[in-house]
């Protein structure tokens, strides 16, 4: 991804990801090569230790959201579930037993 691209996806501005990209390049988690559709851009990309540090990042991050859930009852985690599926633009109708208007004939 472009930087801007980046910036963009991340919703902050353009000098605050190009000091993060910077700050990135100096441990060797990424690495910045010429856009070869836009020779003044550059492509951000990750390199093995940087995919590494994200696994592991990741990683933790499900551990600790599974001892989060862990305690809960069904009907929490299913009203959780619902409103994750919400949030995506995706019903749960199987569960509520609705159909779309398409399939009422």
């Amino acid at each position: 991804m472009s930087i801007s691209e980046l910036s963009a996806a991340e919703n902050v501005t353009l000098p605050t990801m190009s000091r993060t990209v910077s700050a990135l390049q100096s441990r060797d988690l990424v690495h910045c090569v010429l856009d070869d559709a836009d020779k003044r851009s550059v492509r951000v990309v990750s390199t093995a230790k940087g995919r590494s540090a994200l696994r592991k990042g990741l990683n933790h991050s499900l551990t600790v959201i599974a001892s989060l859930l862990e305690g809960l009852e069904q009907d929490a985690l299913e009203a959780m579930r619902d409103l994750i599926l919400a949030s995506q633009g995706k019903g749960s109708s199987a569960k509520t037993g609705t159909s779309s208007p398409a399939s009422s004939e």
